[in-house]
């Protein structure tokens, strides 16, 4: 008891849900498209200079994109070679209402990298003593550690230099293509828990088999041959609102996938019991479209996935730096490509809210078309570059672009699968 009243508080030291206003959100989607590792060509060294404003959105943005850690809050203060930062992370105590685990932590320069000089839980100071042997421990750990581990050491290897300078957190990169590639492989296993796997193995063997029947003649087809199926499956699934949630969220995550041409094994790990031939979901050629756009259904699945898996804000915000990344590149920025992110926003949200995941099943079973859960996009705005997006929409803080983003929305909220 004592224990805890030195480390909760009855007041958080970073007030505020750790949400970000509409200017930080395009701040934090610039960052992205800025420092995407997509602009280097296979191996490079990538420099990046945070201040600590940004590392607070960044952080905050992560963050809260972790389940169990909504809606917690971070600051970060950075002068000269020195860094602070505070985390305030909320809990419910039954009677005693919500208290607040404080946490603080300092930084300096030391030789060529960051360390961290002290950590506070609340008014408990850790003794450097502790916090030296858990970085020395973990260390070790990720040294001895096999996968996923070891690919936490290889990211960290690639973490050239750090240095707090000139109030900013300056780093050094040194991305190499094989090593990103393993590491997106085995993030989405770590957030996969054994009950998340049978489920994920569920929908990739339904996606097959449609899969499959729909080769014979094609090799493109519509995203709806696969959606209303694999809802009436989720939907014999799921007893409850919480099956329900964990159902939806293992079928986009499946369905985002196969549309994206990458192995179910990133999601299910060695699976020793997978006959040979049937180690990932692209048993086929076969391409998904929306609106006859191969593309669209890439967009409009992984914003459904992310929605779903780390929530609304996040989906919004990687969607939206992907456009402005793209509107520096041959593909431009496309307001099409925006309506499927937002539909498939929406479509994720919906899935996993207890009080829309069961009806959402139903109504998507149902579904007749893709107008039923995406409206057709208007294509007068697309494929612009970052000028001639300018031109027309000034920013993404104008009342110009707003107004559309708010046109877009108006539509997905009357699709049918939303409304009664």
């Amino acid at each position: 008891m004592g224990l805890g009243m030195l480390i909760l508080s009855t007041s958080p030291n970073v007030t505020g849900n750790g949400a970000l206003n509409e200017s930080e959100r395009r701040e934090v989607e610039q960052l992205i498209a800025d420092y995407s590792p997509n602009r280097l060509r296979g191996s490079g060294e990538q420099q990046l200079t945070l201040d600590a404003h940004e590392l607070t959105m960044l952080g905050n943005v992560l963050l809260n994109s972790v389940p169990g850690l909504q809606p917690a809050a971070m600051r970060v203060a950075i002068s000269g070679a020195t860094a602070d930062g505070e985390i305030s992370i909320p809990q419910t105590l039954g009677p005693f209402g919500t208290v607040y685990l404080n946490l603080s932590a300092s930084f300096a320069q030391q030789g060529d990298s960051v360390r961290l000089t002290s950590l506070r839980a609340g008014r408990l100071p850790i003794p450097r003593y502790f916090t030296n042997a858990a970085q020395a421990w973990l260390a070790s750990r990720l040294q001895a550690a096999g996968t996923p581990r070891e690919e936490l050491l290889v990211l960290r290897r690639n973490l050239d230099n750090t240095a707090l300078a000139n109030d900013e957190l300056q780093l050094r990169l040194q991305w190499n293509e094989q090593t990103l590639e393993r590491l997106r492989s085995q993030a989405r296993q770590w957030a996969i828990s054994a009950e998340d796997r049978e489920r994920v193995r569920a929908y990739y063997q339904e996606i097959v088999r449609i899969a499959e029947q729909q080769a014979v003649d094609n090799r493109f087809v519509s995203l709806h041959r696969f959606l209303p199926s694999l809802f009436t499956l989720a939907v014999e699934r799921s007893d409850s609102a919480d099956d329900a949630i964990a159902e939806n969220r293992a079928l986009l995550l499946t369905l985002s996938m196969f549309t994206n041409e990458l192995p179910v094994s990133d999601l299910l790990g060695p699976q020793p019991d997978i006959q040979p031939g049937e180690a990932d979901t692209r048993a086929t050629d076969l391409r998904t479209m929306m609106f006859y756009r191969h593309d669209l259904s890439l967009h409009f699945t992984t914003a459904a996935a992310i929605a779903a898996s780390a929530g609304v804000d996040l989906a919004d915000i990687l969607g939206t730096a992907k456009e402005v990344y793209d509107s520096r590149q041959r593909s431009g920025f496309s307001f099409s490509d925006l309506t499927a992110n937002l539909s498939g926003m929406a479509l994720g949200e919906a899935a996993t809210q207890p009080e829309s995941a069961q009806q959402l099943q139903r109504r998507m079973a149902a579904a007749q078309a893709e107008t039923d859960y995406m409206p057709t996009p208007r294509t007068d705005a697309d494929g612009m570059t970052e000028e001639e997006f300018a031109q027309r929409f000034v920013d993404r803080s104008s009342d110009v672009y707003n107004s559309r983003l708010s046109d877009i929305n108006e539509l997905i909220a009357a699709l049918p699968v939303y409304t009664d």
